[in-house]
């Protein structure tokens, strides 16, 4: 693996190749042109070689795979949405190799937030796409530090107008102390007329083996799974938050014509949205 690689962090890498994969399909549920090539600059051996058939043959892999296209998916059409019902800024919490500002076409303004060694990676492999959004602003900052929300209205955020807020992978690898801390200063950020659109993992989530193969390998890696949610609802009404929708991945994988059935029992994984 090299420098470059190391430092871009080896998840960013393959949930994009993940992408990438779907992108390739011909009945693919999402288009993310860039995926491929941001991969190909990580220098990450043997990642850009994932295809389809490599993902089928890999139980775990597979499970992957299924979570990052319906996870993109349900947030791609929810920002959508958000942006149709007037909110004029989107806020991407540890955005990481994230494209939608190059691949969602839209009047408002996108914020990226990460650290700053993702960006020394990815800035100069996107610095000549053209932006499909009215603007794309990439803020450094940790989300395990207050001050990130200074660094985003210097950055020209404007807490008075409604904002679409994206947290794609970010909330399960932070403690249930650092959520509840995350999503107080999100609130205190958010307009009437603000959504929130975030993937979790549920009660349910190490009720397989596959599920245990995964969390053994992010714990290997140095940055396991810390928390899980049981109440979306009950969760974000603590924060001035009304659910729209909280669903498990595999029912949006059900509705995308993906999945042919979902199973019973807690949920492995959280799909919300909710709104103010």
């Amino acid at each position: 693996m090299s420098g470059v690689a190391n430092n871009i962090g080896a998840t960013a890498v393959a949930v994009s190749q993940m992408r990438a994969v779907e992108s390739a399909r011909p009945d693919r549920l999402i288009n993310d042109p860039l995926a491929a090539e941001l991969v190909a600059a990580s220098g990450i051996e043997g990642v850009s070689s994932v295809n389809l058939a490599t993902v089928e043959a890999v139980p775990m892999l597979s499970r992957i795979y299924a979570a990052v296209v319906h996870r993109t998916r349900f947030l791609d059409d929810h920002v959508i949405d958000a942006v149709k019902s007037g909110c004029t800024q989107v806020v991407i919490l540890a955005s990481g190799l994230d494209s939608r500002a190059f691949r969602l076409e839209s009047d408002a303004r996108f914020f990226e937030i990460d650290l700053a060694n993702l960006f020394e990676f990815k800035e100069p492999v996107v610095a000549e796409k053209p932006v499909m959004a009215a603007s794309r602003t990439v803020i450094t900052a940790d989300l395990t530090d207050p001050s990130w929300t200074t660094a985003l209205t210097t950055a020209g955020f404007d807490p008075s107008e409604p904002t679409a807020w994206i947290a794609e992978g970010i909330l399960m690898y932070l403690t249930d102390a650092q959520n509840d801390g995350l999503m107080s200063e999100i609130a205190g950020l958010s307009a009437t007329g603000s959504h929130l659109m975030f993937v979790a993992n549920g009660p349910g989530w190490l009720a397989d083996e596959h599920s245990k193969q995964l969390k053994q390998a992010v714990d290997s890696a140095g940055y396991g799974f810390q928390s899980h949610l049981d109440d979306p609802k009950a969760w974000l009404s603590r924060f001035g938050w009304t659910v729209c929708e909280a669903v498990t991945l595999e029912e949006v994988g059900y509705r995308l014509g993906r999945v042919e059935t979902v199973s019973d029992g807690p949920a492995k994984s959280w799909a919300v949205c909710a709104r103010r």
